[in-house]
């Protein structure tokens, strides 16, 4: 794609876009997704933010919240389904927050980020080439740092649903030893998955990762009516905004 047809896209997908909801009561401190306010972190993070390293816990950025059901949450499936008319939306949405937000960052890593890399598939016949994600972002017009593979899954090593486990990855493609590395993945649902994947550019050299979810996904059935966490429901609903950095 060009860079007019990334904005093109943007635009006709804008109105669907759900905001992270800046730091308001309910809101997880990890992953910046729903919890009731008495609790600062929703249940899945809590299970593991005591196993993961300290600088990872104020390095998740998620671009969007995903609704389920929802029409950006529809694209996420299409796309998880086999169905490459989506990719390009998510190009769009990850080129277009990447450019918006490249300043914030490099704040955060402590510089500008030197190589960007995907959470390996754990599906056995999957390879780097062949990652929906990877063709995703291979259709962006610019890339604002080098997009590499720099893990696999270690197929001998499980890795269940929420839980984190760097070791269930191993170094593969280029070396982040002193990287600033951004790490993207296309949904954060409990988020195991691509924390481990950090931990492990972490145990592989890497000077800080930034993990950057392309969404947040929020299941519908969480807003139990009456909710006490309204102020959740509000700010997702707010239009979208690629200037703001909500975190």
């Amino acid at each position: 794609m060009d860079g007019k047809e990334v904005a093109r896209l943007f635009r006709a997908i804008h109105g669907e876009l759900c905001p992270i909801p800046r730091l308001l009561t309910g809101r997880c401190t990890l992953c910046r997704g729903p919890v009731q306010p008495v609790y600062s972190r929703c249940y899945p993070c809590n299970g593991f933010v005591s196993a993961i390293p300290r600088q990872l816990r104020d390095r998740v950025f998620p671009m969007t919240a995903a609704v389920n059901p929802s029409p950006w949450y529809g694209h996420l499936w299409r796309y998880k389904n086999g169905q490459p008319e989506s990719r390009p939306v998510l190009s769009a949405v990850a080129f277009s927050w990447l450019d918006a937000q490249w300043v914030h960052l490099t704040e955060s890593l402590g510089g500008a980020p030197t190589l960007m890399t995907l959470v390996p598939s754990t599906r056995p016949n999957v390879t780097y080439k062949d990652q929906p994600l990877r063709l995703a972002l291979s259709a962006m017009p610019t890339l604002p740092a080098t997009l590499a593979q720099t893990l696999r899954h270690d197929a001998k090593t499980a890795l269940a649903r929420g839980e984190y486990k760097p070791d269930a990855f191993v170094p593969h493609g280029a070396d982040v030893v002193g990287e600033r590395v951004i790490l993207i993945e296309d949904s954060w649902a409990t988020g195991g998955r691509v924390l481990s994947a950090a931990g492990a550019l972490l145990d592989a050299g890497a000077t800080a990762v930034a993990i950057t979810p392309i969404a947040r996904i929020v299941d519908r059935e969480f807003w139990i009516t009456p909710h006490p966490n309204l102020l959740y429901v509000q700010a997702i609903r707010a239009a979208y905004d690629l200037a703001k950095w909500p975190f």
